[in-house]
């Protein structure tokens, strides 16, 4: 299975979409929720109630989701927008301007 991994000298290296500081964070939350799915399944079969386990799983699985997209959109590189006001510079304002 391939994953789109780029690193260039223009541009931010990038994991699943994420720079490396978001992609440690989603990671992170990867790990926290794990661990919650974990302690929730063996939660549901001591007491048998499988009805919170899968709403508590899929609340996780939106939020992890959400935040996926939340730190791609953070990552991606914005550009620069330039104002809407135009000056016209002469050769002449240019050289008086070096002078």
């Amino acid at each position: 299975m391939e994953h789109k991994v780029r690193k260039g000298l223009e541009s931010n290296f990038l994991i699943y979409g994420c720079t490396v500081k978001a992609f440690y964070v989603l990671l992170g939350c990867a790990t926290f929720e794990t661990l919650y799915i974990v302690g929730d399944i063996l939660s549901a079969l001591r007491s048998g109630h499988f009805s919170t386990f899968m709403m508590h799983l899929i609340l996780n699985i939106g939020i992890f989701i959400a935040l996926w997209f939340f730190l791609v959109k953070k990552s991606k590189k914005s550009k620069y927008k330039f104002g809407k006001r135009e000056s016209t510079i002469s050769n002449k304002d240019i050289l008086n301007y070096i002078k």
